[in-house]
């Protein structure tokens, strides 16, 4: 990328590489996917090393406020600003000041269920489920008919690093129905926790 913007010489525009409100991609040939009907040139950079999304700030104000977290963790950012303000969702159609602040964003295809371990097992076992099931798990399994099951690891970075690849895995899977397990409510997992929030709404 930086040899093409230094080849080009001019300004180049950087548009998200996905449908609105897709999940993200984090390679190539997610970009393919999401963009197969269009007339595409594909600069082919490798997998993503980060995963999610930027972090972004308005510093315009009093105090720094939060309008998207991403990739860098939010206590390195207030141990230097501070504590940060928190934006709102914004609906859709509405103007925003960043990328990823309408209610749903990043969402897979399958209606997406995001709940704790138990609640998931409750769900799994006593409600029809729209078939095929998968599920995003840290811990353990889900009891019940799932057909996909892809286990998360357990450090924020790392799952940031594999969630779009692993939605778009159950994506292309068909899955009908996602069930995902809530990650903690940590400072370390706001973004993760801000992604799964949108794409289960």
């Amino acid at each position: 990328a930086r040899a093409l913007l230094a080849a080009a010489e001019v300004p180049i525009a950087a548009p998200s590489a996905n449908r609105f409100q897709g999940i993200s991609p984090t390679t190539a040939a997610h970009v393919a996917r999401s963009l197969g009907d269009e007339d595409l040139l594909i600069l082919d950079g490798g997998p993503t090393s980060v995963g999610i999304e930027s972090t972004v700030l308005d510093l315009c104000g009093p105090r720094p406020l939060l309008l998207r977290p991403g990739g860098l963790p939010l206590p390195a950012l207030e141990a230097v600003l501070g504590p940060l303000e928190r934006a709102e969702a914004i609906a859709d159609g509405v103007a925003r000041a960043s990328p990823g602040m309408v209610d749903r964003h990043y969402a897979p295809g399958g209606t997406v269920h995001l709940l704790p371990m138990v609640a998931l097992a409750e769900l799994a076992t006593e409600v029809p489920l729209p078939a095929p099931v998968g599920a995003l798990l840290i811990h353990g399994a889900v009891p019940g008919r799932v057909e996909h099951v892809l286990h998360m690891p357990d450090d924020p970075g790392e799952y940031g690093r594999t969630l779009y690849a692993a939605l778009h895995t159950l994506d292309e899977l068909g899955c009908a129905t996602i069930l995902i397990e809530a990650v903690p409510d940590e400072p370390a997992w706001e973004a993760i926790a801000d992604r799964l929030s949108r794409a289960a709404r």
